[in-house]
């Protein structure tokens, strides 16, 4: 279960590229030179990056960016310690709460470190990303762990709230974390401070929000319902190399067959971990059909989405393989039969899907990573150079479309010997 870990930070020490990325030029640079001359202000942080609040994510990056001269490739791995640090406490709650045994966990981490994530490992400014899906577990596990301490419950809160104010993707915790205290049995008055915090929250977030850049249309799933829908699949096959869509459909499949044998065998409560999952992460993949939908089908192929449906694969592996029931002792040999060759079926394809996920996504995402290491690299080089270099190519390769503003910043970085001037 260390390999992954291992082979995923070597892919972003060997594959990372010391230089600000898209949103990073746009969303972090700006924050840590008002850092630098002293004029940074508590608006700045708070100010909406399109239609995100990352207040949290903001702080987390001026200070590293601060102390490290702009090093995008710490901020790399650190965003990858807290995408372990989830790994890790997913697998401590479906020990928890699956009971199963714990060869059955050994895939989790492979398939959520898979190397298909590239842009999300590479791309320093995604470490908002990587820190809910961390504040989304911890959460559930303060939940899990609070009975009757109150001040677990508080914990649980605050890293709901610290979510909320990162992307907009964190305030899916407070619904999904109402779903899983409702499967922990809790009391009323929890249950109602539960959901009036996340109320406040959510207002607290949009309070004078103003307009959102690109436009978001909101009514592009109900005009074009085939194509969300076909959108929406592709997305959640994303972690998978070869036909998205029809991955999508088979998890989607594996995900209903498994709740079909779950809710008839045991209460569903004992599924709470899996199913709030991939609650979760099917909410986030709404929000970004909604959002991105009108921008084409390829959209959905972009790696930066793939790292949640990778926890929707782990999560519909694991709802699986708790459904089955898969014994502790080798069965004598014999074809199974009814209810038994469901479970073994429903046991056959998570194996498969997870084994998949990880043979066929390994080399795709070596070569995914060396493709955008290289860019990066050339980026860089170029940026070094840009007293010599146009506009349009610096922003081939480091900010589509915005070569003039990287222009403009190109001779603070050096004056500050920021990434990537020595």
């Amino acid at each position: 279960m260390a390999a992954p870990v291992g082979l995923y930070f070597w892919f972003i020490t060997d594959y990372g590229v010391n230089v600000p990325f898209a949103d990073s030029w746009n969303g972090t640079l700006p924050l840590v030179l008002d850092f630098a001359r002293g004029h940074l202000t508590l608006a700045e942080l708070w100010q909406p990056h399109n239609e995100n609040r990352m207040l949290v994510p903001n702080v987390i990056l001026v200070l590293l960016d601060s102390n490290t001269r702009m090093n995008q490739v710490v901020d790399m791995l650190v965003s990858a310690s807290m995408l372990v640090g989830a790994v890790a406490i997913t697998v401590w709650l479906a020990a928890r709460t699956l009971k199963l045994p714990l060869i059955w966990l050994i895939p989790i981490p492979a398939i959520m470190l898979a190397l298909v994530q590239t842009q999300d490992a590479l791309w320093a400014f995604q470490l908002a990303w990587t820190l809910i899906i961390l504040l989304t577990v911890v959460a559930l596990a303060m939940l899990e762990l609070a009975g009757t301490k109150w001040s677990l419950f508080v914990v649980a809160c605050c890293a709901a709230a610290l979510a909320s104010f990162s992307s907009l993707q964190g305030l899916m915790v407070w619904p999904i974390g109402a779903l899983y205290g409702a499967a922990l049995g809790w009391q009323r008055r929890r249950a109602v401070i539960w959901i009036a915090l996340g109320c406040v929250t959510a207002v607290v977030y949009t309070f004078h929000f103003g307009p959102v850049y690109p436009p978001a249309n909101l009514g592009a799933i109900i005009s074009q319902p085939i194509l969300s829908f076909r959108f929406f699949l592709i997305l959640i096959g994303s972690p998978f190399v070869y036909h998205p869509f029809a991955m999508g459909v088979l998890v989607l499949g594996l995900v209903g067959g498994s709740m079909l044998l779950a809710f008839r065998g045991r209460p569903w409560a004992r599924y709470r971990l899996p199913l709030a999952l991939i609650g979760t992460v099917l909410l986030f993949d709404v929000l970004v059909t909604q959002g991105r939908v009108s921008l084409g089908l390829s959209q959905a192929n972009a790696s930066r989405y793939t790292t949640y449906n990778l926890v929707l694969v782990a999560s519909a592996y694991l709802l699986a393989v708790a459904a089955a029931r898969p014994p502790r002792r080798m069965p004598r040999f014999g074809w199974p039969s009814g209810a038994s060759a469901y479970r073994f079926g429903l046991l056959s394809v998570a194996v498969i899907l997870a084994a998949w996920q990880f043979g066929a996504g390994l080399p795709y995402g070596l070569q995914q990573g060396q493709v955008f290491s290289a860019s990066l690299s050339q980026g860089a080089s170029l940026l070094r150079n840009y007293r010599n270099v146009s506009a349009p190519a610096l922003g081939l390769h480091l900010f589509s479309g915005e070569g003039d503003y990287i222009e403009q910043w190109a001779p603070i970085l050096k004056k500050y010997h920021w990434a990537p001037f020595p």
